[in-house]
């Protein structure tokens, strides 16, 4: 029988900072949530949410972000809460940014250091002449995070803003995230010229706002945060292993079901025998690790999403709904929905 600890995957290697969800306990209660009750399945004790140093499962944490939203009824759950909460639950990080002498410091220390925060993919900032590009995005085995894409967006505008010492109008947004049955919010907090569904997100600011001064900056703190902050940064630097890195591969072309063993490792910058060798090497093979992501995939929206089974079977590079069934069949020994109430049941 499959339980959430059979499905411990290669996302949890991904992580946070524990300390955003600081603040999550003082927003959750008026809303009557019992926040340990929705964080203990998830396997998220919350009192590491006080510990500036302890790091959690991104895509747990993700997950929660999730759960709290639809409990709410409230899909505007994570911008409200990026509004909320604290910029200090952040320690050094927080600390170093707060103390930032100029907007282009900030933005310069906040690119250096922000995957102390969480583990991202990219993140970039693009300085032009009139305009400043920030686009990030994480590993695309974090599959539930729209949320966390809300809340993160949401608590960077305000950041961007208090050293700006200005409310300013974003020129664009884009988001990963699907599109909100009311998008008045975004447009609001963010731009009429937003676009969802995009490849990645980004935040584009006005130019002028490079240069602005914070007048509460403190020279020593920031450069002392500085150097706690690259001492962690040494600390967290990691390569991602070879099948993590198939994997992500796998799962943004596998509704396309473009699984070509050669155009996949051109894609990753090697050849064809490279891959297999340190896939054979890692004790698996390039097939091997298709399925298990498959499987994988499988599991994640038959609990954590509503989507048809016919939805589902193209999302996990099916030809039909019955090719599906007799695979999950294999792997599990029960049907689709059988194990869609037994996942939910075991949740």
């Amino acid at each position: 029988m499959t339980q959430r600890s059979d499905i411990v995957t290669l996302a949890d290697q991904f992580q946070i900072l524990a300390s955003l969800g600081r603040d999550l306990r003082d927003y959750c209660a008026p809303l009557g949530i019992d926040l340990d009750a929705i964080a203990k399945p998830l396997q998220i004790d919350t009192d590491c949410f006080e510990d500036f140093e302890a790091r959690v499962s991104f895509d747990s944490f993700c997950r929660l972000m999730e759960a709290l939203a639809v409990i709410s009824g409230d899909e505007t759950f994570g911008l409200k809460f990026g509004r909320f909460s604290k910029p200090s639950g952040t320690g050094p990080f927080g600390f170093g940014l707060s103390n930032a002498p100029t907007f282009r410091d900030m933005l310069t220390f906040y690119a250096k250091y922000v995957r102390i925060i969480a583990d991202l993919d990219v993140f970039n900032a693009t300085i032009e002449k009139n305009r400043i590009a920030i686009e990030w995005t994480h590993s695309p085995l974090i599959t539930q995070c729209e949320q966390f894409v809300d809340y993160s967006a949401a608590t960077a505008l305000r950041l961007f803003q208090f050293h700006a010492g200005r409310p300013f109008t974003v020129l664009e947004a884009r988001f990963e995230r699907r599109e909100p049955r009311d998008k008045t919010p975004y447009n609001d907090l963010f731009s009429r010229n937003i676009r969802f569904g995009a490849e990645i997100n980004e935040l584009v600011l006005p130019g002028d706002v490079l240069d602005s001064v914070n007048p509460s900056a403190d020279r020593v703190m920031f450069d002392f945060m500085a150097q706690k902050c690259e001492a962690i940064t040494q600390k967290l630097n990691r390569k991602k292993d070879i099948i993590t890195m198939l994997k992500e591969e796998f799962i943004q072309t596998m509704a396309k079901n473009d699984r070509a063993i050669a155009d996949i490792s051109r894609r990753l910058g090697m050849s064809e025998r490279t891959l297999q060798r340190r896939l054979k090497e890692a004790g698996s093979s390039f097939w091997e690790v298709y399925e298990n992501t498959r499987d994988e995939l499988s599991l994640r929206l038959l609990k954590d999403t509503d989507l048809s089974l016919e939805e589902i079977s193209h999302q996990v590079g099916y030809s039909s709904q019955s090719a599906y069934s007799r695979a999950v069949k294999r792997w599990h020994d029960m049907s689709p929905l059988q194990l869609r109430r037994h996942l939910r049941a075991h949740a």
